[in-house]
């Protein structure tokens, strides 16, 4: 059975994040958007903290809305928190952060994996971001395995990059994590895929044109019949 997802993006409302080609609390925002609808066509199931432009406590205080990503997720009873941000500093290359030592450290290392081809790697992968690290607040407070993802930098020549693939990263981040949540391959309708539904459709719409087109010409004759029929009466009465 699938496991369950709390997907954060960073940031949002009175906190725009860093600013750099755009902020920070957009692209979150864009990414997890687009993760969760690959997720969930791979039968994940996802809880996010925030799906618009507003802070999770609704509060503008930093220590609450941090607290209150940590509560949506234990609440959740969620198995894995994922956090999406941008990075600032003007250096390149995509790095996450985990309590060491704990469950998070395989799809960490996955995701960033998933990400380097296009984005390249900011000095060491997976960095500690636990009591004895940065001491993140959504690593050290939620119930769940927790990574913080830094996709890239805005503030450098990684946001041309990050502008173009936008809408990749969805379906690139989607696919370690489905194997990690449990979750299966995506149900994809080919193009122009023929089923008996659409064929029934297509049969039906094309008879019912065909019908309203023969009508058409029933009527244009009925009326040609009737305007000559008229003109010989009026003739024969002359």
């Amino acid at each position: 059975m699938p496991k369950i997802l709390c997907l954060d993006p960073g940031h949002g409302g009175y906190d725009p994040g860093c600013v750099g080609g755009c902020e920070e609390k957009d692209f979150t925002l864009n990414v997890c958007l687009d993760l969760k609808k690959a997720l969930e066509a791979r039968g994940v199931t996802v809880v996010m903290t925030r799906t618009s432009d507003v802070s999770p406590s609704g509060t503008a205080n930093v220590q609450e809305d941090l607290q209150a990503r940590c509560d949506i997720s234990d609440q959740a009873g969620a198995d894995l928190f994922l956090s999406i941000h941008g990075n600032s500093g003007g250096g390149v290359g995509t790095e996450a952060y985990i309590w060491p030592g704990g469950q998070a450290a395989t799809i960490a290392t996955d995701l960033v994996n998933a990400l380097a081809p296009i984005m390249g790697v900011h000095g060491e992968a997976v960095k500690d971001g636990g009591p004895n690290g940065r001491h993140l607040a959504v690593i050290c407070g939620t119930a769940a395995p927790a990574v913080l993802l830094e996709v890239g930098f805005l503030d450098s020549s990684d946001f041309a990059k990050l502008a173009a693939r936008l809408h990749d990263f969805g379906d690139i981040l989607a696919a370690p994590l489905s194997r990690f949540l449990g979750g299966s391959a995506p149900v994809v309708t080919p193009p122009n895929t023929v089923t008996p539904e659409t064929l029934h459709a297509a049969l039906e719409a094309h008879t019912t044109a065909t019908d309203a087109k023969v009508a058409e010409a029933l009527a244009a004759l009925q009326a040609q019949f009737d305007s000559t029929i008229k003109a010989l009466i009026t003739e024969l009465k002359g």
